[in-house]
Order: structure tokens, then C-alpha cells, then sequence
């Protein structure tokens, strides 16, 4: 669980960035895909 709580922290901080950097869209996208992912493989263990 600690694993998804600091990747659930490092999402929030890439959303918060993305408002004042203008991060594209299709990056955060892609970062969250990846992040799904890899959610689904580790629950899957």
C-alpha cells in the first residue's frame, strides 16, 4: 500500500505542476496510463 500511496502523492504533484506549467495534456495522459498499469500488475501479485 505504501508503494500506491507515494505513486498516488507523485500523481497529484505532476497535476498540481501541470496547472503551473502547462504540462501537455497527452503526457499526463500517457503517466497516467502507465500508472494504471502498473496499478493492475502489482494487485495481480
Amino acid at each position: 500500500m505504501k508503494t500506491v500511496m507515494s505513486v498516488f502523492k507523485i500523481v497529484v504533484e505532476l497535476q498540481t505542476k501541470k496547472k503551473q506549467k502547462g504540462i501537455c495534456l497527452a503526457q499526463a495522459q500517457l503517466l497516467t496510463d502507465k500508472l494504471l498499469k502498473f496499478l493492475k500488475s502489482t494487485s495481480s501479485l
